[in-house]
């Protein structure tokens, strides 16, 4: 048996159990930047695990990966899974190995600050942060997976100030932009972030950011 067939036989066994454990789930396949649902490619019955196959163990805080058991041949990384009020993306389908997903709790938009034109006596050129560009979700928001964690700044010396919080943003392979340091990320509860690290891996984009209070 070559891997191709057994890939196969891996993918049809979920999609078995998924008939028995799985809810009717739609996938979307993001194209463009303005917003990631314009493009739907199916609907399967998908069930979502914290450990592995093995139904054993409920997500812990600060988690946000989940093992997708469903049709694998049908979907790829990047791809959108809605249910309900519930949306996961496809992290990586490698080979041979469970689906890894990302639970998604937040919707974002990311500008990006422009650069000034003009420069004074030094060849020095910023950004404006008055002046945004909407580059990501213009038209409808992206689901993300927004988590604590990062680096925290201190907040200034004055009695109602408090810290920068330091967050980690997941955002699929299939964000069609590249995002940079310096982008400013908005998410569904008014809340402000700005991205000071910004990698791209087979897993797709994981942000470093601090939260940034009025």
């Amino acid at each position: 048996m070559d891997a191709a067939t057994l890939q196969t036989k891996i993918y049809s066994g979920y999609a078995k159990a998924a008939k028995r454990l799985g809810v009717d789930t739609q996938i979307f396949r993001p194209l463009q930047a303005d917003s990631p649902f314009l493009h739907s490619i199916t609907m399967l019955q998908a069930s979502f695990t914290a450990e592995d196959v093995r139904y054993g163990k409920a997500r812990q805080y600060g988690q946000a990966a989940w093992y997708g058991l469903f049709e694998g041949s049908q979907t790829q990384a990047g791809d959108y899974l809605v249910r309900g009020g519930s949306i996961w993306f496809i992290a990586s389908q490698a080979l041979h190995l469970p689906i890894l997903c990302v639970a998604c709790h937040r919707k974002i938009k990311i500008s990006r600050p422009m650069n000034q034109t003009a420069v004074g006596a030094l060849p020095y050129q910023g950004r404006i942060e008055a002046k945004q560009q909407v580059v990501l979700g213009a038209e409808t928001a992206w689901p993300a997976s927004l988590l604590l964690g990062a680096r925290q700044d201190a907040g200034l010396t004055l009695p109602a100030s408090v810290k920068e919080a330091g967050w980690v943003a997941l955002l699929p392979i299939s964000v069609p932009i590249v995002i940079q340091p310096g982008d400013v990320i908005t998410d569904d509860l008014a809340r402000r972030y700005t991205i000071y690290a910004a990698e791209l891996s087979e897993l797709g984009w994981r942000l470093q950011m601090k939260e940034a209070h009025p």
